[in-house]
């Protein structure tokens, strides 16, 4: 019989790229976050998703209008 201590090995689900409310950020609109930030000095790269600071930031210059339904 061995004696000692049994480990465990827990395994975490990755993280999602970035949710916002609705969804997920498409290339194109992560191409726009990119050009804006750039165009407002704020340090971003080509590839990736951008900073929390910079999506903030976007988020805050282009609030969301609410849909209206038809009719």
């Amino acid at each position: 019989m061995k004696t000692g201590t049994r480990t465990t090995t827990v395994v975490v689900a990755p993280t999602p790229i970035r949710t916002v409310i609705g969804g997920t950020y498409s290339r194109d609109e992560l191409a726009a976050i990119r050009t804006w930030a750039r165009a407002h000095g704020h340090p971003v790269a080509d590839r990736g998703l951008p900073s929390r600071t910079v999506l903030d930031a976007y988020a805050a210059a282009h609030p969301a209008t609410p849909a209206r339904k038809a009719g």
